[in-house]
Parts: structure tokens; sequence; C-alpha cells
């Protein structure tokens, strides 16, 4: 799996690296953390997501790098998704690349379609970052100080801050050897976690007003409007994790953030914390992401659209029993 990503990379001196929109820690920290490893290697590289880099990210080493628009000088000979297996979800511009240039996947979760020789995925990994983690360490690649900290932060991301089920002895073996490379867990934490702007919270105060609970408190939902964002004069980064928010309730297992895109579109973001596979439900409209959170987006009225969820998540919820 390991000698596949080494030889797709060896093999390729013009590369573009890129992730899903919508970006998340371990999407920023794994696109980063690989584009500056390759840099390093002497290839030609070029680092891409179709919304940039989120205001709560901009901390990390080479967040400037990451550009919005490809250039059309570079010709990639390579394109490499992480942390995204469907080139559709980074976007027009790499879903149109993609026709033409088969990508190579690097993700900790397995999807079907993907063919054996097109990806290095590993389903232990708690992160995208770790993968390249041990993709660095295959070809045996010095972890800078600075790929230290952009790993770090995939983990902490993923993990939920070393909270989830995925928080294995390996990943805190491997959280410590990244601490030894120059990683700060408090500057790293402190970025993620306590550097949010006051408009998040009035933003937060309306999202937690529309709270709503189904299926005898086992469903928790919140919904997130556009008049809400402008109201607050807030950015959709702003609510970055609040579906989190209705999750943490006791009782709950699947918990969802309506968030309007514009007039009848909706983003659907789903999270789960017991057995409830949300990704499974997402792929019911077009959706994607992983076991416990996944996403996606339905064109109907919000009555509509919770309407569909809400039966999704009462079948899955039902099959459990």
């Amino acid at each position: 799996m390991y000698d596949r990503a080494a030889k797709y990379i060896s093999s390729r001196q013009r590369l573009l690296v890129a992730s899903h929109a919508n970006p998340d820690g371990d999407a920023i920290g794994s696109t980063l953390a690989l584009g500056m490893g390759l840099l390093g290697l002497g290839k030609q590289v070029q680092m891409f997501n179709a919304d940039g880099v989120p205001r709560t990210l901009r901390f990390l080493p080479y967040a400037d790098r990451i550009v919005k628009h490809l250039d059309p000088g570079l010709a990639p000979d390579g394109l490499i998704l992480v942390d995204c297996a469907q080139p559709r979800r980074a976007g027009e511009q790499i879903a149109e690349l993609a026709k033409r240039l088969p990508p190579f996947f690097i993700d900790h979760h397995l999807l079907p379609g993907i063919r054996h020789e097109e990806h290095c995925i590993d389903p232990r990994a708690a992160a995208t970052g770790e993968v390249i983690y041990r993709i660095f360490r295959s070809i045996d690649m010095w972890i800078t100080p600075e790929i230290a900290k952009l790993i770090y932060c995939t983990l902490v991301v993923d993990t939920g801050s070393f909270r989830y089920s995925n928080t294995t002895p390996d990943v805190l073996r491997l959280a410590a050897d990244l601490i030894s490379a120059g990683a700060d867990p408090w500057a790293i934490s402190s970025q993620l976690q306590e550097n949010h702007p006051v408009v998040r919270f009035v933003l937060m105060r309306s999202v937690l007003e529309t709270l709503e609970l189904a299926e005898r408190g086992r469903f928790a939902s919140v919904v997130l409007t556009g008049d809400m964002l402008r109201e607050a004069r807030a950015r959709p980064e702003d609510a970055e994790e609040f579906v989190n928010f209705p999750r943490a309730i006791s009782g709950v297992e699947v918990a969802a953030l309506f968030r309007e895109q514009e007039r009848r579109r909706w983003k659907v973001s789903l999270r789960s914390k017991g057995e409830i596979d949300v990704a499974a439900i997402t792929a019911l409209f077009d959706g994607g992401g992983h076991e416990h959170a996944a996403g996606c987006t339905i064109e109907a009225d919000l009555p509509t659209v919770k309407a569909r969820i809400g039966e999704a998540v009462r079948k899955a919820l039902h099959r459990k029993r």
C-alpha cells in the first residue's frame, strides 16, 4: 500500500495536491504536509483547495501556499487527492482535470469504486495526516518541525483532541513522535479551539435556538440560514463544528446541521457517536464522508430536506434495534 504511493511520487515531477472543498484541519494539514514534503524531494508542486484555507487554520505553516485557482502553467503529470476520494468534492476545477489525469487517492477511509492501484488508503489510520506520515517514513524522509506541526494538527482534528474511539496507542505514540520532531501541542490546540471571533458566539446563539429533538431524543438537529450569517456578520467557516453541539446531548446518537447555501439548496452535515453509519445515510442523497462524519447537499425547501433526512435517520436508528 505505501509502496504504491512511493512509486507514484517517484515517477512524477509536476504534482498537484488537492483536497475537498469546505476543508477541515485534516484536509488542509494533509495538503500542506504532503505538498511541502514533495517540494523537499525536488518536485514541482501546486497545492489547491476550492474554498481556500479557513481563517481558523491560517496559523498553520505554509498556509499561504494553498491556492483557489489552478496555475495553467504547471501542466501536472500527477494529481493527488488527500482526504477526498471523489474528485467532484474537490470542486469543478479538479473534477474537470481528473477526467484526463486520473487521481491518486490518499485517505484513511476506503470508498467503493476505487481501483487497487489508484490509492494509498489505510483504514487503520486516525487521520489522512497519519497516512502521509507513514508514506514519508516508508521513503526515509526527514520530518521537519513544520511538517510535524501540520500532521499533529490532523490528529487533533480527526481524533477530537484525542477523545474519539480512533485514539489508539499507535496514535498516541505518533503524537509523541511529532512533538519530539517539533510540534507544540498547546500552540496548535489553542489556535484551533481558543481563537474564535466573537461573531462565532453570536451566530451560535441563533443556531442553538433552532434545536430540535426527534426519535425519543436519539436524533437532534439545528439549522443555519443565510439570514443568521448576515445578522451575525459571520462567515460560514465561523460555524465550523456546530453540528457537534447537538451530538453532545445525552442520548443523542445522530446529529444534523442543515446549512443554507442558497435558496432551496441545503448542505446537510451528519455526525454520529454510536453505531450509526452516517456515510451510508448521506450516500442516499449522493453525498459521502466517514462512518461518524458525513455530508450531502439537497435542493428543496427546508421542511422537505428535514423530512427526507429525518426519515433516513429514523430507518437507520430502527435497524439498529
